[in-house]
């Protein structure tokens, strides 16, 4: 099932982004690291929402959002002459999983591109196949693995 609409996220969007993200991190595997702040999330998604230079995209189907995407632009790291975008967060409720999720990567990329973006950084769970192969499919490489460890 495909959503009715990809539209940027409002801040009225913020307590249904809120519980999106805790249905994403009790599935995660990031509990092991802390347990969910749903006022973390809501500052976090606020400040996306707010700032120029960030965006949350939300998949809606009647009334409801069923995924979202939250990215941030930045210079490149090691060249601050290259433009990125970097994924922030990108949620899709189960239910929504067959198109939702290419439809929030590609308002994200048309963002990113209008925004001067030449690099989009996204991640995805190590055991998540699926959305490596959206990922490939649509032209994105693997490069790097990321790592977390408790301090």
């Amino acid at each position: 099932m495909t959503p009715t609409m990809i539209r940027p996220a409002t801040l009225d969007d913020v307590p249904a982004l809120v519980e999106l993200l805790k249905e994403f991190v009790s599935m995660s595997g990031y509990t092991a690291l802390a347990s969910y702040d749903p006022d973390s999330a809501a500052i976090t998604c606020a400040a996306l929402i707010r700032r120029e230079d960030g965006i949350v995209f939300v998949a809606m189907d009647d009334g409801a959002v069923v995924g979202a995407v939250g990215a941030m632009s930045a210079p490149g790291p090691w060249n601050r002459s290259l433009s990125t975008v970097t994924e922030i967060f990108f949620y899709v409720s189960p239910g929504w999983r067959n198109g939702t999720g290419r439809s929030l990567l590609k308002a994200l990329r048309d963002w990113a591109k209008n925004a001067g973006a030449s690099v989009l950084f996204m991640g995805a769970l190590e055991r998540n196949d699926r959305v490596g192969c959206m990922y490939r499919r649509a032209g994105f490489t693997p490069v790097e693995q990321m790592y977390v460890g408790r301090l």
